[in-house]
């Protein structure tokens, strides 16, 4: 029997957003990095970043706590020989 046209979709997405996932898990662990390098966190000023019209809804709790995000996800991620990233290479082919 023959896959039909929605399970084929369903694995071409799937395919597609293992790709996305990747290489946002790549983009996340430069900007994690970029953060510790640069020591942003002891250099975030509230008032500053107020300043700043399309930051003007940030602080830098609110920084920070998206920093926290990427590096649980990076974590739950895992590596690319022991993690769940493991799952999405295997969709690469």
């Amino acid at each position: 029997m023959a896959m039909s046209a929605q399970q084929q979709n369903f694995i071409s997405d799937m395919m597609a957003w293992a790709e996305q996932m990747l290489a946002a898990r790549a983009k996340g662990q430069e900007l994690v990095a970029r953060f510790n390098l640069n020591s942003v966190l002891s250099k975030l000023n509230d008032q500053e970043i107020a300043e700043i019209e399309s930051f003007a809804h940030l602080d830098s709790d609110k920084i920070t706590g998206a920093v926290t995000a990427l590096q649980i996800i990076n974590t739950a991620l895992g590596d690319n020989v022991s993690g769940q990233a493991t799952n999405l290479i295997k969709l690469k082919g």
